[in-house]
């Protein structure tokens, strides 16, 4: 069961046989356990590994001189690392995990040779490195020209596709397990900042705090984003289906 939101990931753009799936499996059979706070991968890791996340989250960061943290991006359940396999470079930032979480490490080239072995799994690795592509745009956008109300509702709304890719959210419901400090240091603003916004978004009804988040008005949050389900997604996507309770289990 280690690999299943790998399996639902890269399903989510092309179905996968059972064969195929197995061969997923396979590659994830390297598991490592972190606690929440620690570097999980960095420049000085090899460069011809990767790693894919099994639980939990991680975030991808770089330091500054000053010593404060920029948070590039965050890894959710079914994420790679990095997806650049036929090149062996060191990561230029560090991966850290925001809560415990389970990894699987492998090869470059064990799984190039594995996403190159079918039509199906090279359209889905084709779609995984399409979206990355698609992240790092937003969150440059985000920083550049987005108000920090409208970054904050970006960043809400495609953490909430990307996790109910997975079957991790419902009904636009999530677990955001980020401390107010992680994301104001994705967002670049200050942990007051962003609790301000926050709370704005309480007061007019746009979001829920139960458990978790919950966007009560989902076009609102979109017009106020800017925000387009196909940045993170497919056409042709096969939904998980799962209901608020099974994604909050």
């Amino acid at each position: 069961m280690q690999a299943d939101f790998v399996i639902r990931r890269l399903s989510h753009a092309a179905p996968l046989l059972e064969d195929e799936q197995r061969a997923v499996r396979d590659l994830c059979e390297n598991v490592n356990a972190f606690v929440k706070h620690r570097d999980i991968h960095g420049p000085k890791d090899c460069a011809g590994n990767t790693f894919v996340m099994l639980e939990g989250w991680a975030a991808r960061y770089c330091l500054l001189p000053s010593g404060e943290r920029r948070i590039l991006g965050f890894l959710l359940p079914g994420d790679f690392c990095d997806l650049d396999l036929a090149v062996a470079t060191p990561l230029d930032h560090a991966v850290a995990s925001i809560t415990d979480c389970a990894i699987a490490r492998m090869s470059k080239a064990r799984a190039e040779a594995v996403f190159q072995s079918t039509a199906s799994l090279k359209r889905a690795w084709g779609h995984c490195v399409r979206l990355e592509h698609v992240y790092l745009r937003q969150w440059l956008t985000s920083a550049g020209r987005r108000s920090a109300r409208e970054a904050l509702a970006h960043l809400l709304c495609e953490l909430s596709v990307r996790l109910e890719q997975v079957g991790l959210a419902a009904d636009n419901a999530f677990r955001l397990p980020t401390s107010q400090l992680d994301l104001a240091d994705a967002l670049g603003m200050t942990p007051v900042h962003v609790n301000r916004v926050l709370r704005a978004m309480r007061n007019e009804g746009l979001i829920t705090k139960r458990q978790g988040i919950q966007v009560m008005d989902w076009p609102a949050m979109r017009r106020i984003a800017g925000f387009h389900a196909q940045e993170v997604t497919s056409d042709d996507a096969h939904p998980i289906g799962v209901t608020r309770e099974q994604a909050f289990a």
